[in-house]
């Protein structure tokens, strides 16, 4: 399972590179504070297909970029990826 959390880079996992279908869940963390040490984590959206990781990834930038200066402490977007069996 790898997680891209935004801000920190990302990598294409093998199973992308390689065409396979994924499912990759785009999670919403949402915290208490900036220390971000107590979130609760809500599911945004998923995909099912071999560019799913992409488009999670350019979700969570816009979601992102969309939140205002004080969220974006507290709150933030990762994309997790599951290789499909």
């Amino acid at each position: 399972m790898e997680t891209y959390i935004l801000g920190t880079g990302g990598t294409d996992s093998a199973s992308e590179r390689a065409g396979e279908c994924m499912t990759v869940f785009l999670l919403l963390y949402l915290c208490t504070d900036a220390s971000r040490s107590h979130c609760q984590v809500i599911a945004v959206e998923h995909w099912v297909q071999p560019d799913a990781y992409q488009q999670c990834v350019a979700a969570a930038r816009q979601l992102t970029k969309d939140l205002t200066a004080k969220n974006r402490q507290s709150n933030y977007f990762v994309c997790e990826t599951q290789a499909s069996p």
